[in-house]
């Protein structure tokens, strides 16, 4: 996998905008994101590219090209792999 969501949850106070997404996207492979007015979509992009903190969840990112990979969890420092668990 290039990128793999586990239970990814994302709440604004009361609000739980993300509740437990998991995910897995493939190298090469395309893939749309569609979804109701207020499903969460936007939110689920700012996670996966860092602007938002997620609540709880894993995010696991293989980058074969760079060794320093940013998920939006943390920033980690690993050959190939970046494993960072967010709560």
């Amino acid at each position: 996998f290039l990128l793999n969501l586990d239970k990814i949850s994302k709440n604004f106070g009361a609000i739980q905008a993300l509740i437990d997404v998991s995910f897995s996207i493939e190298e090469g492979q395309i893939v749309g994101l569609m979804g109701d007015n207020g499903a969460g979509k936007s939110t689920l992009l700012k996670v996966v590219a860092g602007n938002f903190q997620p609540s709880s969840g894993k995010m696991i990112f293989e980058n074969p090209s760079n060794n320093a990979i940013y998920t939006g969890l943390d920033v980690c420092m690993k050959p190939n792999i970046a494993t960072c668990i967010a709560g």
